[in-house]
């Protein structure tokens, strides 16, 4: 098991249901080092978002290298005037 993890990436979403509800640039997760397995920390730079749907249950999706995309529950989230998001995931979803 990985003691330490981190992934980058350019393009995501945060998605209520399958509506946008906030358009993501640039992103980076970081594995917290408590508890054991998850939640990891999310820092992303967004370029749009919807406040109402903000509001609500999100996932944090993009696209993974070599296919498929990446699922991620959103726990909590928080929007700075300044473009820039900070988020708690649960684990990763199949």
């Amino acid at each position: 098991m990985f003691r330490e993890l981190a992934i980058r990436g350019d393009g995501g979403a945060l998605l209520h249901g399958y509506a946008e509800a906030a358009v993501l640039s640039t992103w980076h997760i970081q594995r917290e080092s408590s508890p054991k397995r998850g939640p990891f920390a999310l820092s992303a730079v967004w370029r749009t978002r919807n406040r109402v749907w903000c509001a609500h249950a999100l996932h944090f999706t993009a696209a993974r290298l070599g296919g498929g995309r990446w699922f991620w529950p959103v726990l909590e989230v928080q929007f700075t005037d300044d473009h820039r998001l900070t988020a708690r995931l649960g684990l990763p979803e199949q």
